[in-house]
């Protein structure tokens, strides 16, 4: 695909989600549904910037009730058949591409000196899907009943606790809460000193996802790309995270984070002057939440997203 149809897709995604904040629809303040992670109907659960661009669909649409999500290909391949008038949801994926690489049209070798250099690069792709609400014919997948059963939320000091590579954390009389890089460490007033102890770990998530770009984590402060006056592709991968976090820990995001007009405004100026800024911020949350929970990147592209259905 070329740079164009790239940059495309990435203004496609990037429309829908200031569409949604033009509307006061904050994607990132119910990332999940009902403490639970949408899939495709395989069963593979989405990530980064699907994870917002779904949690959107359903924030427009009350009636998108199932975690599961399908092609049209998969609806027809089943024997199912859309409920008339449904909408479709773009979800995107990366795809790896290989090229050998070449010097003023000669091909370089390995070390061998048999073996073609091959270098790789990932290309974005999207497909349409449906929610399993807007199908009929279509029996439910079984690991939407085994998620029920297995759903148990993290207690929010337990994610902290758990972490075996956190900064050192500071709680005493400090103004307020934010993450030093010099020093590698996240610094917090006392619990008592915010309204509730949902907006305490709501902060320190937000912090401790910050710290997660420190250069002996995933080394993300290099990049200075997409700065605009406080509303950054850090603060937005921050804002991101801790809300995924928020949400694995059943605090309640619409209350505590913000969602002035102001807030709302400035981040859509920011995301329209710079297309590829949420599609990106929204993947390096994700690798910041899953280095928060001890767990493997789940997803192989730095791009982001999905297997193909």
């Amino acid at each position: 695909m070329t740079r164009r149809g790239q940059d495309t897709i990435y203004e496609m995604v990037t429309n829908e989600i200031t569409d949604g904040l033009k509307k006061g629809i904050i994607p990132w303040h119910r990332p999940f549904l009902n403490d639970g992670r949408d899939k495709n109907y395989r069963g593979n659960a989405y990530h980064g910037i699907n994870v917002l661009l779904l949690a959107l669909a359903r924030m427009k649409n009350s009636s998108l009730e199932s975690p599961a999500w399908l092609t049209f290909n998969q609806i027809k391949e089943m024997g199912g058949r859309l409920i008339k008038g449904s909408k479709h949801q773009v979800v995107i994926f990366s795809k790896s591409k290989s090229y050998v690489v070449k010097e003023n049209g000669v091909t370089q070798y390995e070390d061998d000196g048999v073996t073609p250099l091959v270098r790789y690069y990932s290309v974005l792709r999207y497909h349409r899907v449906y929610n399993l609400s807007q199908c009929v014919g279509i029996d439910p997948p079984k690991w939407i009943a085994e998620d029920l059963e297995n759903a148990e939320l993290k207690k929010p000091q337990s994610v902290i606790d758990e972490w075996e590579e956190k900064p050192k954390i500071e709680i005493n009389g400090v103004a307020k809460a934010y993450y030093r890089t010099s020093t590698d460490t996240v610094h917090s007033p006392e619990i008592g000193g915010y309204k509730s102890s949902e907006d305490y770990y709501s902060v320190l998530f937000h912090e401790l996802v910050h710290s997660t770009g420190h250069e002996s984590r995933l080394n993300r402060f290099k990049d200075k790309e997409f700065d605009d006056k406080g509303y950054s592709k850090e603060e937005l991968v921050a804002e991101i995270g801790a809300a995924f976090l928020n949400t694995m820990t059943g605090i309640n995001n619409a209350d505590l984070l913000e969602n002035s007009q102001a807030y709302i405004n400035g981040w859509v100026k920011a995301l329209e002057n710079h297309k590829r800024m949420v599609v990106m911020a929204s993947s390096k949350a994700q690798r910041a939440v899953d280095m928060i929970l001890n767990r493997e990147t789940e997803y192989p592209s730095k791009l982001a997203t999905d297997e193909a259905h």
